[in-house]
């Protein structure tokens, strides 16, 4: 009898598990579409960024509408985000000379308001620095796992020289697809 069980209990096993990788595999490919769909439709570049070691994934949007493909580490990897913050306080503290020469912002004699300096670089200051990140309003844009029977180990694309693969480095592997509003 326990032979019988097993008989007709590990095929739907198999069945059911097919089934879960191909569903996932299926929202895979259609987040894909949609997030290149989105970045056409917007006129803004997307990206997923696939946390290697967890199996998941969640989609983020440029904050501006111009953006180049991202520093490459010395391995020719995406830059990690520990690299990111550091490239941004090193941009900040470097700034601070061009808001020293720009000077000293005026009173307005009316209103006593501030009148902060006119310069051209400091008006430009958001679109000198790295571009930031942020999830998608208002379009259920959740963090997304590729299920139990699935594991991304590593992942290349084309500016890559080598593959973002998990368990390389200290840190948490991540590897970032890139879309913008005229392809990959």
């Amino acid at each position: 009898m326990i032979a019988l069980v097993y008989a007709i209990a590990l095929p739907n096993f198999s069945l059911q598990k097919e089934s879960q990788i191909a569903d996932r595999l299926g929202r895979l490919s259609e987040d894909i579409r949609a997030v290149f769909d989105l970045a056409v439709l917007t006129g803004r570049p997307h990206r997923l960024v696939f946390d290697l070691a967890r199996g998941e994934y969640i989609v983020e949007v440029c904050k501006t509408t111009h953006l180049s493909l991202p520093a490459l580490s010395e391995e020719g990897t995406d830059a990690s985000t520990k690299q990111t913050e550091e490239k941004k306080a090193e941009f900040l503290e470097q700034f601070k000379e061009y808001e020293k020469l720009a000077g000293e912002g005026f009173k307005d004699s009316k209103s006593d308001a501030p009148i902060p300096p006119v310069s051209p670089v400091l008006q430009a200051k958001n679109a000198l620095q790295e571009p930031g990140w942020e999830a998608p309003e208002g379009m259920g844009w959740d963090k997304r796992a590729l299920g139990d029977f699935l594991l991304l180990k590593d992942l290349q694309a084309e500016h890559h020289h080598k593959p973002v693969s998990l368990g390389e480095g200290e840190e948490q592997p991540l590897a970032m697809v890139y879309f913008f509003p005229r392809g990959y």
